[in-house]
């Protein structure tokens, strides 16, 4: 399954109801080795709908170091670490891979 494919697989899941299958097909993906940043934001948006905030991080970190320069992953980032609690590390933290 290609990178769109699966950001594409997942949202599916999603919007027809079957979460299960979606953190299923999530879980045990490794994305590290993927330099693709839109890909990493997607997937990303994905675990945050599922509640996966860990991974969430994660495909944040890796959408910010393929494009450092990514707004969307850096408010993203910054919006999950605030719901998480991590107001201070929302505010100065930069973000770093992995």
């Amino acid at each position: 399954m290609g990178t769109s494919d699966l950001v594409s697989g997942l949202m599916a899941l999603l919007d027809s109801g079957d979460e299960e299958s979606a953190r299923a097909l999530l879980k045990n993906r490794d994305t590290s080795a993927i330099v693709d940043s839109g890909f990493h934001l997607g997937l990303a948006k994905v675990a945050e709908e599922l509640g996966e905030a860990s991974r969430a991080a994660t495909e944040y970190n890796y959408s910010l170091r393929d494009d450092p320069k990514n707004v969307d992953a850096m408010l993203g980032l910054a919006r999950l670490r605030a719901d998480m609690g991590q107001v201070d590390k929302a505010l100065t933290s930069p973000p770093y891979p992995g």
